[in-house]
């Protein structure tokens, strides 16, 4: 809390819509607020739009919209890295960038945020953090080789990574309390059914707690992939390593154990595999 004088204006019925003034930080967090407000209510109309396509089994009108979705959150998450670094002087820029990190796509957006703060605020908690979550995206980004990691099966048997050299993986972390995860899952199947015999396979990582949950959503999704878990939900240790702080979540790694790709949604997967394995 900054050491000056705050103005709350607004109804007493409905704070949730008051205006908080005072001091340089809330006056950005203000403008945070104001900005997310109108993202939300462009994304809305699509998504609504989007809910009835599938709800009326308009396949080809859902796919056309989530195409639309995702450049429209594209375009968002430039307009916030853009405000962001406009604004990184101030220490609730760090906080905020943290807020958003799940949905920053490579270490150079997060890199030229960090990199606008000033030196000043370099031991600011938020900071150091948003630096800690730099450093996971960099060393799980596009070229680079996969870390390795070991983890049990249903069954309690060990699996690591490097166990598939020689096969393209899909890394997928997933819950089975994971709405969109469970949304997705269909289109993960159709892709290793397609490409199985081609090289390919898939090692999920559930970020479960509850083994039963887990294990009868590998059933009811048909999911006949290794999967592992160590049951601690978002204390996963492989999803600290590879700095997951959202799910459903993927990366796409070669033969050689090099990430070539990253959250690979619907139709994405399967292009991106068509270019790959011939």
């Amino acid at each position: 809390m900054e050491n000056t004088l705050f103005t709350i204006n607004g109804k007493s019925d409905n704070l949730m819509e008051a205006k908080i003034t005072g001091g340089p930080n809330q006056e950005v967090y203000q403008k945070w607020l104001s900005m997310n407000r109108g993202q939300s209510e462009v994304m809305r109309p699509l998504s609504q739009e989007y809910s009835q396509a599938n709800k009326d089994g308009r396949e080809a009108q859902a796919k056309k919209l989530m195409t639309q979705m995702d450049d429209l959150r594209d375009i968002q998450l430039d307009e916030k890295i853009g405000f962001l670094k406009a604004n990184a002087t101030v220490p609730v820029a760090a906080y905020l960038l943290n807020t958003i990190s799940y949905n920053i796509k490579t270490p150079a957006q997060m890199e030229s945020v960090v990199n606008a703060i000033p030196a000043k605020l370099k031991d600011h908690k938020y900071v150091a953090s948003a630096r800690e979550t730099l450093e996971k995206m960099k060393l799980t980004a596009v070229g680079v080789i996969a870390p390795d990691f070991t983890q049990n099966d249903p069954d309690g048997k060990p699996v690591k990574l490097s166990d598939f050299r020689g096969k393209y993986v899909l890394l997928d972390f997933w819950a089975a309390w994971c709405g969109p995860c469970r949304g997705e899952n269909p289109n993960v199947v159709k892709a290793y059914e397609k490409y199985q015999k081609k090289g390919f396979t898939v090692l999920g990582v559930s970020l479960d707690r509850d083994r039963d949950a887990w294990l009868k959503a590998i059933a009811d999704d048909k999911l006949t992939w290794t999967q592992v878990s160590d049951l601690k939900y978002w204390d996963n240790e492989v999803a600290k390593q590879y700095g997951i702080r959202a799910i459903p979540a993927n990366l796409l790694i070669d033969k050689k154990g090099k990430i070539v790709g990253r959250n690979l949604r619907g139709e994405e997967l399967e292009k991106e595999l068509a270019k790959l394995i011939k």
